[in-house]
């Protein structure tokens, strides 16, 4: 294999992972990147194994047909789609404690981020839910 194609194919990865779905990706990158186990994974994000089993699913199907270039076919992703929606309200409810906490919560969400500035990503927050607390 050349070089050149080393490098494209590198980038389709890249893209590949970039595509994924928050939770997908995160529970991608925690397993191949920082090489934690299914059982760490679902115990950092509250969520159960088949649902950690069905992300790398979903990332591994999206990464190789876009690598060798053909058409991607979803799965069912009914139980991703419930354990998102579980995360996503944790999420919101996180949210607003910390604007509770700041003294802020009724405000519109522009003058919070001029306040506060950026509140993290739903992605930050699940990847902040896996790291030991300092």
């Amino acid at each position: 294999m050349t070089v050149r194609a080393d490098t494209e194919t590198l980038a389709l990865y890249e893209e590949a992972v970039d595509r994924l779905p928050p939770l997908s990706r995160v529970v991608f990158l925690l397993h191949r990147v920082d090489d934690l186990s299914y059982v760490e994974i679902a115990d950092g994000l509250s969520i159960t194994i088949p649902v950690v089993e069905a992300c790398i699913v979903e990332a591994l199907s999206v990464i190789c047909a876009t690598v060798d270039r053909t058409m991607y076919r979803p799965r069912p992703r009914q139980l991703i789609a419930e354990a998102e929606a579980t995360l996503h309200h944790r999420y919101r409810a996180h949210c607003h404690r910390r604007l509770n906490e700041v003294g802020i919560a009724g405000w519109t969400l522009r003058v919070i981020r001029r306040v506060t500035g950026k509140r993290p990503t739903f992605e930050q927050w699940l990847l902040g839910l896996t790291r030991p607390r300092a």
